[in-house]
């Protein structure tokens, strides 16, 4: 067991956990610390992108005939999520395979950028 532990100030939270891991996220979003909290925002930032992400992605629109992508593609996208929270990427762009893209980038004040584009084309002929 591991004593929850801020990865930031080191001040240590009474609450034990089973990885050291889990006890230092848990105690990092426990902190008070300056840094703590801006971590804090970046993970809450990060959850209310991925509900997002979930909305736009998972479910089907007959309204503009698009169909929800596999569950693999969200997960890789969830850790893309991730990713531009941490600002480790800027910008990822996915080409569907079922048709469309997803666009996803780092907006100004830390916001995350999400875009799920496919394009609709009618051609006749006579």
């Amino acid at each position: 067991m591991e004593l929850a532990v801020c990865k930031f100030c080191g001040q240590t939270i009474a609450e034990e956990y089973e990885t050291k891991e889990k006890a230092i996220e848990e105690g990092t979003m426990a902190c008070s610390c300056a840094q703590a909290r801006a971590y804090q925002q970046l993970r809450e930032r990060a959850q209310a992108a991925k509900l997002e992400l979930r909305d736009m992605l998972l479910k089907d629109d007959d309204v503009h005939n698009v169909k929800a992508v596999e569950q693999v593609i969200f997960d890789f996208l969830v850790s893309a999520v991730d990713l531009i929270a941490e600002d480790k990427i800027y910008k990822i762009t996915l080409g569907l395979s079922s048709g469309g893209k997803v666009d996803m980038k780092a907006g100004s004040g830390g916001k995350i950028s999400l875009k799920r584009s496919v394009a609709l084309t009618n051609k006749r002929e006579v």
